[in-house]
């Protein structure tokens, strides 16, 4: 876990002496992530360290918790499936009415074509007057923006921001996301940005604590 220091007894003798290395137990894993190469850590939250800037990231082959990683790793890919499933739903109606559009343009053009045909041709056309010769034409309809629905998050939706765990750049690299935990348990990434508007002081907090002053 890298915490460098043993716990000491009330007799100032540091409990290593007696017991060997500390101990520390996997309470909860909260995220992972995958390193260059493959490699997964997971973040922990240690047992009887409530404070967040206790979690750290480890590496897998530190983690003597099968049963919590097992566990974990059947909500992740939960997640997982959910996002992938909502994604597809998002771009289905972009599709779906793209294709409608396209229709639509090529029936305006056929019935335009069969117009201007109609007027130039028939029996002694050079003969009528010119007004019956001039060609309508429907005015093209323009393909509406297909909008996405913006995600929902527990923030948004009222849900009592308790702290912030951490924050990283998303799977993209292109935006900052703050691991959240709210007062009902639950936790959630959401985008920085979001959290800025609806819970600023919170994510104040979080940056506030992790600063270091230098010395003269």
């Amino acid at each position: 876990m890298g915490k460098d220091e043993p716990e000491k007894n009330d007799t100032g003798s540091s409990s290593e002496d007696e017991t060997g290395d500390a101990e520390y137990i996997v309470e909860k894993i909260l995220e992972k992530r995958i390193k260059k190469g493959g490699k997964t850590e997971y973040y922990i939250k240690w047992k009887g360290y409530d404070s967040p800037s206790d979690n750290t990231w480890e590496p897998a082959e530190n983690c003597d918790c099968p049963d919590l990683i097992k566990e974990f790793e059947a909500n992740w890919k939960e997640k997982e499936d959910k996002k992938k499933a909502a994604e597809k739903r998002k771009s289905a109606p972009s599709v779906s009415k793209s294709s409608d559009s396209a229709k639509r343009s090529k029936s305006v053009e056929k019935s335009t074509a069969k117009k201007s045909y109609e007027s130039s041709s028939g029996d002694d056309s050079d003969n009528e007057p010119a007004h019956k010769k001039t060609t309508v034409e429907t005015p093209k309809e323009k393909p509406k923006a297909v909008v996405a629905p913006k995600k929902s998050y527990g923030i948004t939706r009222g849900d009592t921001v308790d702290f912030i765990i951490g924050v990283k750049k998303d799977e993209h690299g292109e935006e900052l996301e703050a691991l959240v935990k709210y007062k009902n348990g639950n936790h959630e990434l959401v985008p920085t940005s979001i959290v800025a508007e609806l819970a600023p002081k919170d994510l104040i907090h979080f940056y506030e604590s992790r600063l270091r002053f230098l010395q003269a």
